[in-house]
């Protein structure tokens, strides 16, 4: 079993939390918007900075 852990995320994060959310993007898009791209990303993260 993996290790999970919630935190502020940071700009290091961008490119497998990107990844991760294009890979099951059919699963949550009805739900919600998350960033998909590098600049989503940034704007995103600078709010929790």
């Amino acid at each position: 079993m993996s290790s999970i852990i919630i935190r502020v995320p940071h700009i290091d994060d961008a490119e497998g939390f990107i990844k991760a959310i294009q890979d099951s993007l059919s699963l949550h898009q009805s739900w919600v918007k998350p960033p998909v791209t590098q600049g989503e990303f940034d704007v995103y993260s600078a709010r929790y900075q």
